[in-house]
């Protein structure tokens, strides 16, 4: 599972910076645990699955 969430992380990771220069203000603001999930997945793993 933690494995599985780390992947998960890493490919919302990629894909957050992908469309960071057209959409990042709106991501982050729409979909803040994309932004959050890098840096707190493995401090608080709930939010890997919320």
């Amino acid at each position: 599972m933690d494995n599985e969430r780390k992947e998960w992380t890493k490919k919302a990771g990629l894909l957050m910076l992908s469309w960071h220069e057209e959409l990042g203000y709106y991501m982050a603001h729409r979909y803040p645990i994309i932004t959050q999930n890098k840096r707190k997945a493995e401090r608080k793993p709930e939010l890997g699955l919320a």
